[in-house]
């Protein structure tokens, strides 16, 4: 088994940071305001909508790609909420991709900078394809037997390259 890191990158941690800080902000001060400010004017809609941005933010971190493992059965991308796991036999081919090959992406399904770049894309290089990544560079491809292909972003995409193109039979 060989683990491979994703680090963000720095335009992902300032976007991060940003929708962090915001989402955060306002549920703080409708709590503030809801306990402290003004209790009488405590209203379960102010806390539904302090609820709903912390639900945000937590329903988007858990499905934030952490890293990467290539094992004898497959590749793992880890996620806080479980790892998705790609069988070895359903690997048709691996390749380092150039961000120009994909193209401009767009969201079908995914988050686009929170936490990561990570869900359901198309564009016009690949179609359909899922994103399990951090970064917009060090693109590694996975193409599959059956289902859509499969794009990573290892720090090491060389690495995660060639011990993913082990298990292609």
């Amino acid at each position: 088994m060989t683990n491979f890191t994703c680090s963000l990158s720095p335009a992902i941690k300032i976007a991060t940071a940003v929708v962090v800080i915001a989402l955060m902000s306002g549920p703080i001060a409708m709590v503030a305001v809801a306990l402290w400010i003004a209790p009488g004017m405590a209203s379960p809609w102010l806390l539904l909508a302090a609820g709903s941005m912390v639900l945000t933010l937590v329903g988007t971190w858990v499905f934030a790609p952490l890293g990467y493992q290539v094992t004898g059965d497959g590749v793992i991308v880890r996620r806080p909420m479980g790892a998705l796991r790609i069988p070895a036999a359903n690997l048709a081919s691996v390749e380092r991709v150039p961000s120009s090959a994909i193209g401009l992406g767009i969201r079908l399904c995914a988050s686009g900078g929170l936490f990561g770049v990570f869900g359901l894309f198309w564009s016009k290089g690949l179609g359909r394809f899922w994103m399990w990544g951090t970064r917009g560079d060090h693109l590694v491809l996975l193409r599959l037997r059956t289902g859509l292909p499969v794009l990573l972003t290892p720090d090491d995409d060389e690495g995660l390259t060639k011990a993913a193109v082990a298990l292609v039979r």
